[in-house]
């Protein structure tokens, strides 16, 4: 492998080294909306606000999510939206099913 796989490999399995970012992951994952604001994601997995931004901002750097600027549905003015991305989907869902597999979680 070359050291650009290396450092990859690397980013993402430091992305996913807080239980946090699993968690978070795991709700995004399992939840029927699409996007999220920071704030449904912070109450989707019962922390604060500020507490999450830098474990988003990991998992973004790390390619699992993808953020973008919409309008919101109930304010007139754009809002920051974050979504996982299909190598973010793919990803994880094979993690989870690799621990079932062999841990039967």
């Amino acid at each position: 492998m070359s050291d650009s796989t290396h450092e990859f490999i690397a980013q993402t399995m430091k992305a996913l080294s807080f239980h946090t970012r699993v968690k978070m992951m795991e709700f995004m994952c399992n939840s029927k909306k699409k996007e999220f604001t920071l704030r449904e994601i912070a109450n989707g997995v019962n922390m604060r606000y500020d507490s999450i931004i830098r474990h988003v901002k990991q998992l973004e750097v790390a390619g699992f999510l993808q953020n973008y600027l919409k309008k919101h549905s109930t304010f007139n003015e754009p809002f920051s939206f974050y979504e996982i991305t299909e190598y973010g989907f793919i990803l994880f869902d094979a993690i989870v099913q690799g621990y079932n597999k062999y841990f039967g979680g």
